[in-house]
C-alpha cells in the first residue's frame, strides 16, 4: 500500500502560468461531470481572463475529485482529456489528483477511488455545515492505495472494462425485456376486451363451463340488482 502523497500532487498549481488572457481553455461546471461513468462535457469554452481567479485549474491527464456532498457520494469523478488547448478551469468544489509518475496508470487510480468502498469511506472524513459538506484534502494526500508493477495495474483495468461492458449489455438486455413485457401486457388487455384474446377452442371449453353465464344474462341480472337495491333504499326512506 503507497500514501496517495507520494504518487500524486493534490491541487496543483498549473505548470505555466505565462498564460495570454485570450488563450481558450476548457471550462468544466460541476454539472458536465456524469456520476460514477468517469465521462464529461468539455465544449465550454472560456478565454483564460475570464477564469483565471475563483475557480479550480487543471490540466489534461488529471484527475477531478467532487469533494462537496453530494456529489462526491454520487461519484463525480473524471479523468480528463482533451481539454482545449490541454488546459481546464471549473467548480471550486473539484479536488484535483495529479499523478507524479509515469508508471502509475491514471484508470487504474481512477477505477480506485469511484469504488463505492472508497467513497462511503471518504463520507467519514467530510466537515463542514449541513448541506456543505466537503472531503478534506488531507484524506486524499493519506488515502493508502495498493500500488502493483505498470504492467499488472494495465491488466486489472482492461479486465475491470471487460466485465463492465458485460453489465452494460446487460443493462441494455434487461431494459429491451421491460420494454417488450410493458408492450405485451398493453397487448393483452387490448385483445381482453376487444373478445380476441380467447380462441375458439378456447371459448369453447368457457361456455360448458358449470358457471358460464351470457353476457346479456349478466348484464339483466345486474339491472334487476340494481332495481331491487333502489327500492330498498326507497323503503327505508
Amino acid at each position: 500500500m503507497t500514501a496517495s502523497e507520494e504518487l500524486a500532487e493534490i491541487n496543483p498549481k498549473l505548470p505555466n502560468n505565462d498564460i495570454a488572457d485570450d488563450f481558450e481553455v476548457s471550462f468544466l461546471p460541476m454539472r458536465v461531470v456524469e456520476e460514477q461513468t468517469g465521462k464529461f462535457e468539455p465544449s465550454i469554452i472560456r478565454k483564460y481572463v475570464e477564469v483565471k481567479k475563483g475557480y479550480t485549474s487543471f490540466i489534461d491527464g488529471d484527475i477531478i475529485f467532487a469533494k462537496i456532498t453530494p456529489c462526491m457520494e454520487n461519484g463525480k469523478i473524471a479523468v480528463l482529456e482533451n481539454l482545449k488547448n490541454g488546459v481546464g478551469f471549473g467548480s471550486t468544489e473539484f479536488h484535483v489528483i495529479r499523478l507524479v509518475d509515469n508508471n502509475i496508470s491514471k484508470i487504474y487510480i481512477f477505477n480506485f477511488i469511484i469504488q463505492e468502498k472508497f467513497r462511503k469511506d471518504a463520507k467519514r472524513y467530510m466537515s463542514g455545515s449541513a448541506g456543505q459538506l466537503r472531503v478534506p484534502k488531507y484524506y486524499l494526500r493519506e488515502t493508502l492505495i495498493p500500488l502493483p508493477p505498470l504492467a499488472e495495474q494495465r491488466r486489472i483495468v482492461a479486465e475491470v472494462e471487460t466485465r463492465l461492458s458485460v453489465c452494460d449489455k446487460m443493462e441494455v438486455t434487461i431494459a429491451e425485456s421491460l420494454e417488450k413485457a410493458e408492450y405485451l401486457c398493453h397487448s393483452i388487455l387490448k385483445k381482453a376486451f376487444e373478445g380476441k384474446l380467447l380462441n375458439e377452442k378456447e371459448l369453447e371449453i368457457a361456455r360448458n363451463a358449470p358457471d358460464w353465464e351470457p353476457a346479456e344474462k349478466l348484464l339483466e341480472r345486474i339491472k334487476t340488482e340494481k332495481t331491487n337495491t333502489k327500492a330498498k333504499n326507497k323503503g327505508k326512506k
